[in-house]
C-alpha cells in the first residue's frame, strides 16, 4: 500500500474526518486532500504527528500495511514520560549513593574499608 492508502485507510478505521485530521495536525483540510490524493507529501514533523497519532511506526505508514492500534492519547504518553523521568532519577540516586560511599569509605568494597578489615594491609 502507498502513504496515501494508508493514510486513508487509517483516518476511515478511526472514524476521523479529513477536517478533524486537519485541525489535529494543524494543516488545512485541502492539504490532507492533496496528502491522501498523491499530489503532495506531509513534512516529516507532520508525518511523525500522524505517527504519535494513530499509534503506528513511520515505516509501516510510509511503505507498509498500516497495523491499527488504539489511538495514542495524551495520559499514555506522559505515563511513559513520567515512567522514563522516575527511572533516570533512581538510577542518578543509586550512583550518588554509590560514588558518595565509596569515597567515605563506608562501602565495603572502597579502599578505606579493606584495609580496616586487613585485606589490603601489608604486613
Amino acid at each position: 500500500m502507498t502513504f496515501a492508502q494508508n493514510l486513508i485507510y487509517i483516518r476511515q478505521h478511526h472514524g476521523v474526518t479529513q477536517e478533524t485530521l486537519a485541525e489535529q495536525i494543524g494543516v488545512s483540510r485541502q492539504t490532507i486532500s492533496k496528502w491522501e490524493s498523491g499530489i503532495n507529501f506531509p513534512e516529516t514533523d507532520k508525518l511523525l504527528l500522524l505517527c504519535d497519532l494513530y499509534n503506528t511506526h513511520l515505516d509501516d505508514l510510509m511503505r507498509g500495511s498500516v497495523e491499527v492500534g488504539s489511538p495514542a492519547t495524551r495520559g499514555d504518553k506522559r505515563n511513559r514520560l513520567m515512567a522514563v523521568s522516575c527511572g533516570i532519577i533512581m538510577l542518578l540516586a543509586t550512583l550518588v549513593y554509590l560514588l558518595f560511599g565509596y569515597l567515605g569509605g563506608s562501602m565495603p568494597f572502597s579502599g578505606a574499608g579493606f584495609s580496616r578489615v586487613g585485606l589490603c594491609t601489608a604486613g
